[in-house]
């Protein structure tokens, strides 16, 4: 009995460092509520760049050196926003605002979560800037631009209405990062644990129990692959859209898919 309890209680905190582990490797950052007048009289330099389909990209920064990588931004900016476009078909009329700042006031301003490489904040991605001479030229800012520019078109096309699990569920599926054992950990809770009604999903997973949060993400992430295969790119794209008209998830639903959002967690659940 002793010997069961222990392994129990071995089990529940390996369980509880698991789904820290899995929080901070695809959880973007909880952002502060307000950037200071101080932090914005600094961010004086800009340069503009056309992207693709006519789409504009200004980059703005702290300091005026770091505007000699922003070309090379821009062109990791481009080849992300092609990729993005594969899945989901920006405004053309989409301007994304990239604002390099110094990583002090990141984390003062903006998070201070460590591990974030960049923030979708208020319609603007902000990335912190430490080793520009590095960090503007690898594969790292590749990805991190990738899962940003995701927010940046969703939020545009659903005029902010879009639902904490699609936003981050897709942004997650477009960075098409290898995340097998994450999904495997979630199958293997669901086997004690129903999924995480929808409504818990809405505004953020915050508020979520701790061995929740984790699997939030990923099962955001699946539900929305669950509704690319079922619905393709037209029926995903549609959605996010009609929540610029409807703005609550019930009656986006109806008038999208003709299906409540009760019926959806059956059918997702089903599919597990």
């Amino acid at each position: 009995m002793v010997m069961s309890q222990l392994v129990k209680s071995i089990m529940n905190i390996l369980i509880k460092i698991s789904c820290l582990l899995l929080i901070i490797s695809i959880l973007g950052c909880s952002t502060k509520s307000s950037i200071s007048n101080e932090t914005k009289q600094n961010i004086s330099y800009q340069k503009n760049i056309e992207l693709t389909r006519g789409i504009k990209c200004n980059i703005y920064s702290e300091q005026t050196d770091w505007l000699t990588y922003a070309d090379n931004i821009a062109r990791i900016a481009n080849t992300n926003l092609n990729e993005v476009s594969k899945t989901i078909t920006p405004s053309k009329n989409l301007t994304i605002n990239i604002i390099l700042i110094d990583s002090a006031s990141f984390k003062k301003n903006i998070t201070d979560s460590h591990w974030v490489k960049a923030a979708f904040y208020n319609g603007k991605i902000y990335i912190p800037v430490k080793n520009p001479a590095t960090q503007f030229s690898g594969e790292n800012l590749s990805k991190t631009l990738k899962h940003e520019i995701t927010h940046v078109i969703t939020h545009d096309l659903s005029k902010g209405n879009i639902p904490a699990w699609l936003d981050e569920g897709l942004a997650l599926l477009i960075e098409n990062q290898p995340e097998q054992k994450a999904e495997k950990r979630y199958k293997e809770w669901l086997r004690l644990n129903k999924p995480i009604p929808l409504e818990n999903l809405e505004t953020g997973f915050t508020k979520l129990k701790f061995d929740q949060a984790g699997y939030a993400y990923i099962q955001s992430k699946l539900m929305v692959k669950y509704l690319l295969n079922r619905y393709g790119r037209a029926g995903l794209q549609a959605l996010i859209e009609n929540f610029s008209k409807y703005k609550d998830t019930p009656t986006t639903f109806i008038k999208t898919y003709g299906i409540s959002t009760a019926q959806f967690e059956i059918q997702f659940e089903n599919k597990l």
